[in-house]
């Protein structure tokens, strides 16, 4: 893994939950955290006889016990922040030239008295051999192995209702638990209840499923969250598409972050595992028969007051048109519009937080 702060490895997915846990368990169990003051840190760049160029990070002193270490992608870019080098900048040019600037700035930039809390991986031999993350020494971890655990065992006592979809297909990118070397996101779906919702522009019944994301950065790249919602369909290359009543929990990691995450996140996956679809089921139906406006331009003016730009109102009801061959008069044609025209948005977090700002438009049902 000595090149993977040159270029980010691929995720690696997962079709089950245990395994995945054996995993992140494993990793946590090999790994050593210490807070380490910055000015004591050095960064070594080389390039070897065939050209391949390399990076290690070393400390001047045995207190650690390290020797060097191989720094993550992801880790590699939190050294250049604290070191102020620019990350794609200490990527691209010489080695040797990168690592000058990097320990100049550890040395003597604004960020020298600061301190590093530094998690590195050991090797089933006890060698130490990746700089997992570099945070600030208030950092409050959650470990994604906690997190996998209590997802895996909030499904066992809810009945198993709940799966990563296509989980059995893992030839293809269809299974909905990955990990990175930054995070780790479960996508799983309630596969024995459906929503059925009656669309009258349509003139049938529309299946909507029951979804929820969970992730967590055990790094410093995300906060953990859950994220619960409902969906039309998901495709093969892990897209959602539809979402729809998106609600979230997020805890930032903080010093206070693991006791929130088990006072907050673990009660709420039991709650979401065991919940009744019927309040969506309501919901749905009264965004059927909430009236939004009976002409382009009151549709339009309802959508401004909801903070939406003329453009985008204007881009909802010209897709409904060609969709349905009808004005979104209603709020779930308005909510129906929206999200299909998330589809064609190519990076998948840019196409969520499009459906969630037309997702969350549902809440006015329930005034």
């Amino acid at each position: 893994m000595e090149e993977q702060w040159v270029e980010r490895p691929d995720d690696m997915k997962w079709d089950k939950l245990d395994h995945l846990y054996d995993y992140t368990h494993n990793r946590a169990q090999r790994s050593q955290v210490d807070v380490v003051p910055n000015k004591h840190l050095e960064t070594i760049g080389t390039v070897d006889e065939n050209g391949k160029k390399k990076f290690s990070v070393v400390t001047n002193t045995d207190r650690y016990g390290w020797g060097q270490l191989n720094p993550t992608h992801w880790s590699f870019g939190q050294l250049c922040t604290r070191s102020e080098v620019p990350a794609v900048w200490a990527r691209r040019t010489h080695p040797e030239i990168a690592a000058l600037a990097m320990n100049y700035g550890l040395t003597f930039g604004s960020n020298t008295s600061d301190e590093s809390k530094i998690m590195v991986i050991r090797g089933d031999n006890g060698e130490v051999l990746d700089m997992h993350c570099m945070t600030s020494p208030t950092y409050g971890r959650v470990f994604d192995y906690e997190v996998v655990d209590v997802t895996r065992r909030v499904i066992q006592r809810s009945g198993n209702n709940w799966d990563i979809p296509w989980a059995r297909d893992v030839r293809s990118s269809s299974t909905g638990a990955y990990l990175s070397d930054r995070d780790v996101n479960i996508f799983l779906t309630d596969s024995e209840r459906t929503i059925s919702v009656y669309d009258p522009k349509l003139g049938r019944e529309r299946m909507l499923h029951r979804g929820v994301i969970i992730g967590n950065s055990e790094v410093g790249a995300r906060k953990f969250f859950i994220k619960t919602f409902f969906y039309d369909n998901y495709c093969t290359n892990r897209v959602i598409f539809g979402m729809k009543n998106v609600r979230e929990l997020g805890i930032r990691h903080t010093s206070g972050a693991p006791q929130r995450f088990l006072h907050e996140g673990v009660p709420l996956l039991k709650q979401i595992a065991e919940a009744s679809p019927q309040r969506e089921e309501e919901l749905f139906a009264k965004a059927v028969q909430f009236n939004v406006g009976k002409d382009e331009d009151s549709i339009r003016n309802w959508l401004k007051k909801r903070a939406f730009t003329v453009q985008q109102a204007n881009a909802v009801i010209r897709n409904a048109r060609q969709e349905t061959g009808e004005l979104p008069t209603s709020l779930w044609d308005v909510v129906q519009s929206g999200t299909a025209m998330a589809k064609r948005i190519q990076h998948t977090d840019a196409r969520m937080k499009e459906e969630e700002s037309y997702g969350r438009l549902l809440k006015y049902a329930e005034a």
